[in-house]
């Protein structure tokens, strides 16, 4: 009877806590953290691979600042997650610190391939494309040795358009279904080309260890270099890209497609009402000392930033054209000959692409010089002038520039046209936004916060932690997408209509408010139940991401 004695009964507010561990669980994240990471288990309260899921759980469900995490974890029902062992004063700065150190000695890259491969494993997600991409993260702090062999961070105008911001490189290959196979956290001052020169040297291990050698790497523009070319096809990569307007095979290429004029129609890219309607040709050429196929598109929305450069052209084309018609018409001439002359050599000069000098040479008599004598008329000649005024805008001609700023050209090594049509290589080029959505993702403040530590060693360890949560991330938010295709259904949100396609977003959010009841009794046996108002769509989501309630009423730590 005396074990009957209530001692408490806590109501938690566990949120999404319990399916992020299993979810870690599944892939064996904290054995490989463990097996790859140096550390002294006589010496440790605690493993690093615990202390990583912890920073995990600690981001997915209600992100902290690192000396807060174990504020987090006394609300947490930490013994079901970890073990009666833990208590969430582990959880202190020094200790995650620590943690972060000894990640930074190992080799992070290895690690997240080994946990990638792991999670293939499990989940088996398509590889068949990979897109990659890198984006900029601001962080805060005054570094010791910001410039390091670790990691440099550097002051720069990142891609978010914030100028002098301390900052590093992100880089990530996901795949169409949003999973990260590849992820780098570089120096702030990395540009995309060496990024790519990077992967091209590293993704083809990755793919072998996926079984994939045939996979196509889909990156923009900044992949497309005489020399990643060169690589690229000594790697023997499959690859689709966006060719740089810089080249000159460009603009002959446009040529030719406006030229010809058989256009491909293209609908349905995106499912958007407001999506642009595409049109194709294909050509293969040689560029360097190989053959490759280039595809010109033609999109029906110009990008507002093309646009907006074709009027400052057409604007700044016509003020200069203004200043011209006032210089010349202050310019006498002695006879018609020289005025004409001057004219048509100031034409050929001067006229634009969407305006030109409409002028004509007029005569003017003018007085001569000296005072006439006393019944004689002033001395008079004749000089010309010209008389110019900017012509109204060419509209065929800023139509056709419009239409050229309206069409790109992708190229690709992928020979054969049946298996991979021009179609089929344009719709893979535009999957490139599904590693953008995976960047929203990391640089959303209520993910990533200020990423403010005292050593770029810890910036760096820590980077690769956002990696692996993106990736337990991107695994839920998977699951329950095809899991809901599966059954033909769409999941019921509490504030929201029906979504065929949740993102992991809006499931972390239904399961913010997750509550259960913890019992503790006076000889230390532990109940748990769940509150008889507990919603029906939280546990729709825990089923759906492959569990059941039992995830947050037992205990889920491992022994290791």
């Amino acid at each position: 009877m005396e074990n009957q004695i209530l001692q408490n009964i806590n109501s938690l507010q566990v949120g999404p806590s319990a399916i992020i561990a299993a979810l870690t669980r599944e892939i064996n994240l904290v054995q490989i953290i463990n097996n790859q990471v140096i550390w002294d288990e006589k010496q440790c309260n605690n493993s690093p691979g615990l202390y990583v899921e912890a920073m995990i759980i600690n981001i997915l469900t209600d992100r902290k600042p690192l000396y807060r995490v174990s504020e987090f974890f006394k609300d947490m029902d930490v013994e079901a997650l970890f073990g009666p062992t833990v208590q969430a004063t582990d959880f202190n700065d020094d200790a995650l610190g620590n943690t972060l150190d000894r990640l930074a000695e190992s080799n992070l890259d290895h690690l997240y391939s080994n946990i990638v491969l792991q999670a293939h494993l499990k989940h088996r997600f398509r590889v068949d494309l990979a897109h990659g991409d890198t984006t900029s993260i601001t962080v805060y702090g005054d570094y010791a040795n910001a410039s390091s062999e670790t990691l440099n961070i550097v002051r720069g105008f990142n891609k978010d358009g914030h100028r002098d911001c301390k900052q590093i490189v992100a880089g990530a290959v996901v795949t169409p279904e949003g999973i990260p196979l590849m992820g780098t956290i570089n120096d702030g001052n990395l540009n995309d080309v060496k990024w790519n020169q990077q992967i091209i040297e590293q993704l083809p291990e990755m793919l072998k260890s996926l079984n994939s050698p045939e996979t196509i790497y889909v990156a923009d523009s900044k992949l497309v270099t005489i020399d990643n070319l060169k690589h690229l096809a000594k790697k023997n990569i499959r690859f689709i890209s966006r060719i740089p307007e810089t080249f000159g095979i460009v603009p002959s290429l446009k040529d030719w497609a406006f030229r010809q004029d058989k256009w491909q129609e293209i609908e349905n890219i995106s499912l958007d009402k407001n999506a642009a309607v595409y049109k194709l040709q294909s050509i293969k050429v040689k560029l360097g000392d190989r053959r490759y196929r280039f595809i010109i598109v033609h999109s029906s929305n110009l990008d507002q930033k093309k646009e907006k450069t074709l009027k400052r052209t057409a604007e700044n084309e016509q003020k200069k054209l203004e200043k011209i018609c006032k210089e010349i018409g202050k310019r006498e001439f002695a006879c018609e000959k020289d005025a004409i002359s001057y004219l048509r050599h100031m034409k050929k000069k001067q006229d634009g692409q969407f305006y030109h000098l409409d002028a004509e040479v007029i005569a003017e008599e003018k007085k001569g010089v000296g005072r006439p004598k006393t019944k004689e008329k002033s001395p008079v000649k004749i000089i010309y002038r010209i008389k110019a005024i900017v012509s109204v805008m060419n509209e065929t001609a800023w139509q056709m520039a419009k239409e050229r700023a309206s069409t790109f050209v992708l190229i690709t090594n992928l020979k054969n046209p049946r298996e991979n049509t021009a179609e089929t290589i344009l719709r893979h080029y535009k999957e490139q936004n599904t590693v953008e959505m995976r960047f929203r993702f990391l640089k959303n403040p209520a993910i990533l916060g200020q990423v403010f530590l005292k050593k770029p060693s810890r910036v760096k360890a820590l980077g690769y932690i956002f990696l692996i949560t993106l990736l337990i991330y991107a695994l839920m938010e998977r699951r329950v997408r095809q899991n809901l295709a599966a059954e033909g259904k769409a999941l019921q949100l509490s504030y929201r209509s029906k979504v065929k396609q949740p993102t992991g977003m809006l499931i972390l959010q239904e399961m913010t408010n997750f509550t259960i009841i913890h019992i503790t009794y006076k000889l230390g046996k532990k109940e748990r139940y769940l509150p008889t108002k507990t919603s029906k769509q939280q546990l729709e989501i825990i089923r759906l991401t492959g569990f059941d309630e039992s995830i947050y009423l037992k205990e889920l730590y491992i022994v290791s």
